[in-house]
């Protein structure tokens, strides 16, 4: 019993999370000099290339992934700690979402959209949670918020597809009113009037990105490890929510804000895996991370034989990873 306390004690640790990390890293090592990077050759920019454009170089790419990896990690042991969202100062979380990332090679092989837009949502999370209740003074998180949202969307058109996901935030935030609104509104003008008011760049720069040639060059047979892995972070945060549900719910009105736009956020990227299949590599890592919160809350407060499912969550992980790496190798 000693032995399961201890050991539950520590996969909630920060020396756990180390862990994670250096094993994503070895990882990360391991899969690129195996597979090399797996690089997204086409551009789903509107205005500009997309994420997976930016970085010539394989190996600086690699390493800017990981490194992004990284700091998703910190970012979201530092939300849990501000906003206190897992009731909890534990650190399972970011090494579950350190986990996922290891059962998603391609995230550790070369920097894409996907990252990007995890960090992104993460910087969000930060200004909307900071203004719950605050309807007079919330305007400059929330233009800011918007700003980014939109700014990204030039070079993936997946932001624009969470700009819904945090209007909806303002209303659980308690701070949705017509200034509010006007304040996203602008948030969102601000970056394409920058652009082509300026005359910084020509309006016929601007494309709709191809979408049926994604459908083209979406390889389902090469994918399919990849698309498990998914699918099984997909199976762990509905069976996750379900689970916390109840407890959800008993929490108070602020804390119960902050857990229904992080409810929020993961049906809808949920439901973005599915609508938008062949872009799913870049809604990946805000699955996960929205998986790794929700299975982090259920197991906060619970010892005994929890060790259990959390190290065959990881383990499930590392042969998702196994598996993905050497059909890639093949």
């Amino acid at each position: 019993m000693l032995q399961a306390l201890a050991l539950t004690r520590f996969l909630h640790s920060r020396w756990c999370l180390m862990v994670m990390m250096i094993l994503a890293v070895g990882l990360s090592y391991a899969s690129f000099a195996a597979v090399g990077p797996l690089v997204e050759p086409m551009d789903h920019g509107i205005l500009f290339p997309s994420a997976n454009l930016w970085i010539s170089s394989p190996t600086v790419s690699a390493v800017v992934s990981v490194a992004a990896v990284l700091v998703i990690g910190v970012l979201m042991v530092a939300l849990n700690r501000t906003f206190n969202l897992l009731r909890s100062p534990t650190l399972l979380d970011a090494s579950l979402f350190m986990a996922m990332a290891i059962g998603l090679p391609r995230l550790l092989t070369s920097f894409g959209s996907g990252v990007l837009l995890c960090l992104a949502v993460l910087l969000c999370l930060f200004l909307l949670y900071g203004s719950y209740a605050q309807p007079l003074t919330c305007q400059r998180h929330i233009y800011l918020i918007f700003t980014v949202l939109s700014a990204l969307a030039m070079t993936q058109y997946c932001f624009v597809l969470y700009v819904p996901v945090f209007i909806i935030g303002c209303m659980q935030m308690r701070i949705f009113n017509w200034r509010t609104l006007l304040a996203a509104l602008f948030g969102i003008i601000t970056p394409w009037w920058l652009a082509f008011g300026t005359g910084l760049v020509p309006v016929t720069r601007a494309h709709v990105p191809d979408i049926a040639g994604m459908f083209g060059s979406f390889d389902l047979e090469q994918n399919v490890p990849m698309i498990v892995a998914v699918f099984f972070t997909a199976v762990l945060l509905v069976g996750s929510w379900m689970l916390n549900f109840p407890k959800m719910i008993a929490y108070n009105a602020h804390m119960r804000a902050y857990n229904g736009m992080l409810s929020v956020l993961s049906l809808a990227t949920l439901l973005l895996c599915v609508i938008d299949f062949v872009n799913i590599v870049v809604y990946a890592p805000l699955l996960g991370m929205c998986t790794a919160f929700q299975t982090g809350r259920l197991f906060v407060g619970r010892a005994g034989q929890s060790y259990i499912a959390i190290l065959s969550i990881i383990a499930i992980y590392i042969i998702l990873y196994a598996c993905q790496t050497i059909s890639l190798s093949l």
